[in-house]
């Protein structure tokens, strides 16, 4: 159809006309419109779809944005709007379980050119499908420059006015995107593939993808990861706080569905498991959570003034949609030129202030219930002068953590961290590698490699110069571990007395181990000025052995062992990961490297029967002993 492309100024209007109602007609009976699923990315349940355009072929169009683009030609942006909405209300609430899902539907900005109502004729289709406007979410996307359109903030007000959600697809990409987040404050943002894509790889796209989530947080927005094809995204997703995941690892878009709807059941087995792998975490969150009555958007004035007046405790009341999911709160602050007036009550009960109760929301924060306690304070320290944050389960409200409650998180997280954290060392003790290794545990799509450090002779240094000599070397060494393993990828811990725990997850044992030489190398140097000048310079001290005898012993050394766990490999069986690390232990020891590395299969290791064999059970112990002798 190249007819299609010839610029509408060169043809007159009446034939510009018949075309362009040839144009509807034929994308009437043509294009279709598919579905691709976007589930919670903490529980793999269904959220809502995005209606996606199909079909486009069949009129002769190589790309969606011919097809637009072709609309605007003709004059008809606006109708081809509304009939592929028509479409897509249509399919969605074909679908089993429709009213428990949103609408994802792409706003084509040069529709607003047109001279149909939007608004109104948007509100009719919702009507005609019984699909509340609440469902409904318009998405922002970069073919136009909403930013400097003056129809826009009239637009995003009717809508929004009914419920009507908003949000900036492929983030990340457009020019203008900032300024559109500014200005009209989307509910949702959606990140672009480009910075999904590689994500396990590249830092910086862990950075920035990180960085939009807290920002959006702060802001009351969720966070919506488009474009997820393996495993390894959908966890570093998860990890960084998004809220939603879209892309082919979940479902490519589908025009029919056989069972009626998306089966995301194996989806939501597996979350459930990891869930239940690390319940507990989040008891200093859960514990504190309040849940403040909330009111609908709907609701009048005079029944927020109800709700302040008889709860005492609160200043704050959460507004929600039709669907539970929060819009922000209302501070008793911001009413107080009513509250407080001369005239009591009667401006709420003034027609003019009856349906006003939007001009009054405020954003809030917002973290999923699942966050851990490290997350919601982080979304927590970037906004400090907030009354709080509103928590959400699978977006919907279910209650209020305030200011003070996170005080108090900070503080008992001040506190338990002081309880575990070796008093000399300072870094954190077994009860922390303990919880670290869930996160072992789950990361199941990322290479993962577990480090223990041994010191070599240091009962004969600890015997014959003293026990503070022996804190030295334990300071120093933890010293080295932190300049080396720095980072997010890491977790360094004190076993006690002079064993140490690296763990890493999104690193190979290839990559560590030039890490592990230089900190064997540069401990042993470092090491050297702890002796006198004449041991340093024999190389040796003389020392007794543990059977009394006097020999002689070579200077401070380490002995390394590391443990990698390849990706899609379980490891829930932890006994047989500490008896590697045993029989490991003892080869580095043997060695001339003074390091051993092993790919860690998931069968019982076989110990061998070797004298100085230590049962697995007692690494941590002896190791807690020999702690109690030094510090």
């Amino acid at each position: 159809m190249t007819s299609i492309h010839v610029n509408s100024f060169n043809i007159a209007a009446p034939a510009r006309d018949i075309i362009s109602d040839g144009f509807l007609a034929r994308a009437q009976h043509v294009l279709e419109i598919a579905l691709q699923p976007i589930v919670s990315i903490q529980t793999g349940s269904i959220y809502a779809y995005e209606a996606l355009m199909r079909g486009y072929q069949n009129m002769e169009f190589e790309t969606i944005d011919d097809v637009l683009n072709a609309a605007h030609t003709f004059g008809v942006s606006d109708k081809l709007y509304l009939l592929l909405l028509d479409k897509s209300l249509k399919k969605l609430t074909s679908l089993v379980d429709s009213e428990d899902v949103k609408l994802f539907y792409n706003l084509d900005g040069r529709a607003l050119e047109g001279d149909a109502d939007l608004h109104l004729e948007s509100m009719k289709l919702l009507e005609k499908y019984d699909f509340p406007p609440s469902k409904l979410c318009l998405e922002f996307s970069e073919t136009y420059d909403y930013a400097s359109a003056v129809t826009v903030a009239e637009m995003v007000d009717a809508h929004r006015s009914e419920g009507i959600n908003f949000a900036i697809d492929d983030f990340g990409r457009g020019f203008s995107e900032l300024k559109v987040l500014y200005e009209y404050h989307p509910e949702f943002i959606k990140i672009d593939r480009f910075f999904i894509q590689e994500i396990v790889a590249e830092d910086r796209k862990r950075l920035f993808v990180e960085t939009v989530v807290n920002l959006a947080h702060v802001l009351g927005i969720r966070v919506v990861a488009e474009g997820i094809e393996t495993e390894a995204e959908f966890e570093h997703c998860r990890k960084l706080g998004c809220d939603l995941a879209q892309g082919y690892l979940i479902s490519k878009p589908q025009l029919r569905f056989p069972r009626g709807h998306f089966d995301c059941s194996k989806l939501r087995r597996k979350l459930s498991l990891k869930k239940n792998r690390t319940f507990g975490q989040n008891s200093l969150v859960h514990q504190r959570i309040e849940f403040l009555e909330p009111l609908k958007i709907g609701a009048e004035l005079s029944d927020i003034f109800e709700i302040l007046r008889t709860s005492f405790r609160t200043s704050i009341v959460p507004i929600l949609n039709d669907s539970y999911e929060p819009e922000g709160i209302i501070h008793e602050q911001d009413l107080k030129e009513f509250i407080y007036s001369s005239f009591g009550n009667e401006p709420s009960e003034n027609r003019r202030y009856t349906n006003s109760i939007r001009e009054f929301i405020r954003p809030c924060s917002i973290a999923d219930i699942n966050s851990t306690a490290d997350r919601i304070l982080d979304i927590f320290a970037y906004h400090k002068t907030s009354d709080g944050i509103i928590i959400t389960e699978n977006g919907k409200y279910v209650g209020f953590l305030s200011a003070v409650s996170m005080l108090e998180i900070i503080n008992d997280k001040r506190i338990e961290t002081a309880r575990d954290e070796n008093p000399l060392s300072k870094l954190p003790g077994n009860a922390s590698i303990g919880r670290y290794w869930d996160a072992i545990r789950t990361a199941e799509n990322e290479e993962r490699c577990i480090c223990y450090f041994d010191f070599d002779n240091f009962k004969p240094f600890n015997d014959s110069y003293s026990f503070l000599d022996g804190d030295k070397a334990i300071t120093l060494f933890a010293n080295i571990l932190r300049k080396e393993f720095s980072g997010s990828k890491y977790m360094i811990g004190h076993v006690g007395g002079d064993d140490f725990f690296v763990g890493a997850i999104g690193v190979s044992s290839e990559e560590l181990q030039p890490i592990l030489n230089d900190i064997r190398r540069g401990f042993s140097k470092a090491a050297e000025s702890l002796y006198s000048t004449e041991d340093r310079l024999n190389g040796f001290i003389e020392a007794r052995d543990r059977y009394g005898q006097s020999r002689q012993f070579p200077l401070l050394s380490c002995s390394i062992v590391s443990l990698e766990i390849p990706v899609n490999t379980p490891v829930d069986d932890m006994d047989a990961v500490l008896q590697e690390i045993t029989r490991l232990k003892r080869q580095a020891k043997r060695s001339a490297e003074g390091l051993a590395t092993q790919i860690y299969v998931p069968q019982p290791a076989a110990i061998d029967d070797a004298p100085d064999q230590q049962p697995v059970d007692n690494i941590v112990c002896n190791a807690n002993r020999r702690q109690s002798r030094v510090a």
